[in-house]
């Protein structure tokens, strides 16, 4: 587990708040998110940098536990525009920081 474990577990909230608002059931909205995550997993790997396969593991699992604990707290009525809206912004906000913390160390593949 790294710093890349928290926009990961907060990309599974951001996915849990959208298929909560189309409606979409627990077991699709895992599907969708396995499919997303793994799709996003492949994509860094060919063009973003190279890391250890257990922890892309890990970054699928984090945005699942991540879309798990929206759908939970989605039996609470806390799921709205703000919350969306919040979560949204700490996430482009970590991964932004994360990418000038990649860039500076040259850790992206060169093509």
């Amino acid at each position: 587990m790294d710093l890349w474990s928290l926009p990961h577990f907060l990309v599974g909230i951001i996915l849990g708040h959208i298929f909560i608002y189309f409606g979409l059931d627990l077991a699709i909205a895992l599907v969708a998110t396995l499919i997303i995550k793994i799709a996003w997993e492949i994509y860094e790997h060919k063009y973003v940098t190279i890391e250890a396969v257990p922890n892309k593991i890990l970054d699928v699992v984090v945005g699942i536990i991540g879309l798990i604990v929206i759908y939970i707290y989605n039996d609470y009525s806390l799921i709205n525009l703000t919350s969306f809206s919040v979560i949204l912004i700490i996430n482009i906000i970590f991964s932004s920081w994360g990418l000038l913390s990649m860039k500076k160390m040259n850790l992206f593949i060169k093509k």
